[in-house]
């Protein structure tokens, strides 16, 4: 005698979303997310490489100009007697 045989079927079945625009909405809203924080990631690079002036005090013979790359304390005709990096801290 011989074992009996049975038929495999596959499943194949479709899947249905229950709401249509589920998908869509869940794709602009990853999108938004994405774009958004691409947005603070590259936002501030512009500003490495320029060097804007965030303070400019002047005293009676020196001056103090504090950017976003360094601090310089100078005399008046604009030789530097101190520049400090604020990448170093």
């Amino acid at each position: 005698m011989s074992a009996p045989q049975h038929d495999i079927k596959k499943n194949t079945q479709k899947e249905t979303v229950a709401n249509p625009r589920k998908r869509t909405i869940i794709k602009l809203t990853l999108f938004g997310v994405g774009a958004f924080a691409l947005g603070k990631l590259f936002g501030y690079l512009p500003d490495i490489f320029t060097d804007k002036v965030e303070k400019d005090i002047e005293f009676k013979n020196f001056s103090f100009v504090e950017t976003n790359k360094s601090i310089t304390i100078s005399e008046k005709d604009g030789e530097a007697l101190l520049v400090v990096d604020k990448d170093g801290f």
